[in-house]
Order: C-alpha cells, then sequence, then structure tokens
C-alpha cells in the first residue's frame, strides 16, 4: 500500500500492476497481523484479507495467471482448492489465512482461491 491510500484500491492497483487485470467488488474478510523472519531479520505485516472477483470470468479458466513485477521473478499465480491446501503439500501463509479462508467457504469445502 502507498501513503495515504485504502487497502481495497491497493488491492485492485496491485492485481493491474502485477496480474494485468481487473477486480470487482472487493469485501473485506479480515485482517491478519504476522510476525516472520526474513533474511535473518524480524518481520511484521499486517495482512488485509478481501474477497473479490476478476471482471473478466475468463480469468478463472486459466490454469496459471503470470506474475509481473519489477526487479523481482515469480512463479506464475495458480489455483489451488481449499481442501488442496488443507490436506497437501502447499502452504498457505499467513498463518491463519487459511482458517479464515474455510470459515468463509464452510470449513474446508472446495472452493477457489
Amino acid at each position: 500500500m502507498e501513503f495515504g491510500e485504502r487497502a481495497a484500491i491497493a488491492l485492485g492497483r496491485e492485481i493491474a500492476e502485477e496480474l494485468g487485470g481487473a477486480i470487482e467488488d472487493p469485501r473485506l474478510l479480515g485482517v491478519l497481523e504476522n510476525l516472520f523472519e526474513y533474511a535473518g531479520r524480524p518481520q511484521h505485516e499486517i495482512v488485509f484479507v478481501f474477497d473479490a472477483r476478476f471482471s473478466d470470468p475468463s480469468w478463472y479458466l486459466r490454469a496459471e495467471l503470470p506474475v509481473t513485477e519489477a526487479g523481482t521473478a515469480w512463479e506464475a499465480a495458480r489455483w489451488i482448492s481449499i481442501e488442496a491446501l488443507s490436506s497437501g503439500p502447499d502452504r498457505l501463509v499467513p498463518d491463519g489465512l487459511l482458517s479464515l479462508l474455510q470459515a468463509q467457504t464452510g470449513h474446508g469445502s472446495p472452493a477457489e482461491t
């Protein structure tokens, strides 16, 4: 987020900048506080978790969404069901995010994240 920018506006801007898409109807689901270590230094972040939808429904048919951010190499974003995240090797961060999503979708029922 940039100084003075509201979280929902930052979400739309970041999706446009990094995925090249547009979203509609952002709805705040919750806020998580995350304490972690990165490169040997303690970090602290506040995570705003939103539900929103892509303006173009065809985006949901894509297996992967290329991520573009200047100076950083990212893997493509991909759809993973909440059920797979609950039982598979992939870990969703920050801690507490999976539980928040499960509560929104009916406690672990398959839903796209």
